[in-house]
């Protein structure tokens, strides 16, 4: 399984210990993509507000008479998961009391911070799933389409969308984006949105089409064209419900 890219930033005052700590994640961890590393708390509080990434590997104590708590009392971390790496154990409390990640010893062993990094990555992927239900819930509510492609989901409305093309299982929807015609492939196939489609202005015109009769312009023989700001579509019609569906397209379009 392929893991998401992750930002990390570690903030640690030993340059020992940072280099053991990059060759670990090097070695177990290649997702994780160190955007930054700081040897002091000052100066991790000076760069800090301006970088986005998900994971904080910090240090405890350091020389600049900051430890890793008052740093955190200056910033503010929103969704960013604390893992701390220390040679001290008695500030396992207080790490638990800001609901760190974990709490890792020095000399920090590999399969710590491998249980670390992917609790980290159970935490993102979660909430990552929650966002795109949140999301899909709104899109639904304001009428627009989920259509959910290969790797990502679309929220498209309807009254965007030209018209459809069957492709095997998929289906190919040409819809109208920023003044011109785009294109998606959408995993559904063209008869699950003919039923979700019913009664909003779109007619099977075809075994392979699926139109929006909103853009229908004309017909000719057995070719119906669509139009939308000076673009034409040229797509085949049923040569055995041709006059059904001249006579749905002008009942649903007066100018037809």
């Amino acid at each position: 399984m392929m893991l998401k890219p992750v930002n990390a930033i570690i903030v640690e005052d030993m340059p020992i210990a940072e280099k053991h700590l990059m060759k670990l994640l090097s070695d177990n961890c290649p997702h994780v993509n160190v955007i930054a590393t700081y040897s002091s708390a000052r100066e991790a509080i000076k760069h800090l507000p301006g970088l986005k990434y998900d994971l904080l590997f910090l240090d405890v104590e350091f020389n600049d008479g900051y430890n890793a708590f008052r740093m955190l009392e200056d910033l503010d971390f929103n969704e960013t998961h604390i893992i701390f790496t220390t040679a001290f154990e008695n500030y396992r409390k207080e790490a638990s009391d800001i609901d760190s990640i974990k709490y890792l010893l020095k000399p920090v062993r590999a399969e710590e911070l491998i249980k670390a990094v992917e609790r980290s990555m159970q935490i993102l992927i979660g909430k990552e799933k929650l966002a795109d239900i949140e999301e899909q819930h709104k899109a639904i509510k304001t009428g627009k389409l989920v259509i959910n492609t290969n790797k990502v989901s679309y929220f498209i409305h309807p009254d965007e969308i030209v018209y459809m093309e069957a492709s095997g299982a998929y289906t190919k929807i040409s819809y109208w984006n920023e003044h011109e015609i785009k294109c998606l492939l959408s995993a559904q196939n063209l008869g699950k949105y003919e039923q979700m489609l019913i009664g909003q202005n779109f007619l099977r015109v075809h075994k392979k089409y699926l139109i929006n009769t909103r853009y229908a312009q004309s017909c000719r023989r057995n070719k119906l064209k669509l139009a939308i700001d000076h673009q034409t579509i040229e797509i085949d019609i049923s040569k055995d419900r041709r006059k059904e569906i001249i006579e749905a397209i002008a009942l649903s379009n007066l100018d037809f």
